[in-house]
């Protein structure tokens, strides 16, 4: 070992193997910050997607394109409405017919 001639005792060794070891979990990492990074992308795109189609059945029909396909999504949103108003005017009514009834008793 005094003349120069390389050591196989495991101090030696280990900066080898350490390296070795160390591009191995250096390789892992990145092959799952990758997946990770793609899965978002993905996910992203979903949601993106899925806002759009719901801003697209929220939107008035525009001129010309595929107005079928809106006219029958703004159907269900009319009857929607339509349905929330006559609910919200009986409300209205049976509120003032207790109001009147209440102040009539007084």
């Amino acid at each position: 070992m005094a003349d120069g001639s390389p050591s196989t005792s495991p101090s030696s060794a280990s900066p080898n193997q350490h390296h070795h070891r160390g591009a191995i979990k250096f390789s892992v990492h990145n092959s799952a910050a990758s997946r990770r990074r793609e899965q978002a992308i993905a996910i992203g795109k979903e949601r993106r997607e899925a806002l759009m189609r719901a801003k697209r059945v929220c939107r008035a029909p525009l001129s010309g394109s595929d107005e079928a396909a809106m006219e029958k999504g703004d159907m269900v949103i009319d009857e929607e409405k339509s349905d929330l108003d006559a609910r919200t005017a009986q409300a209205v009514e049976d509120l003032k017919s207790a109001f009147s009834s209440q102040y009539e008793s007084c």
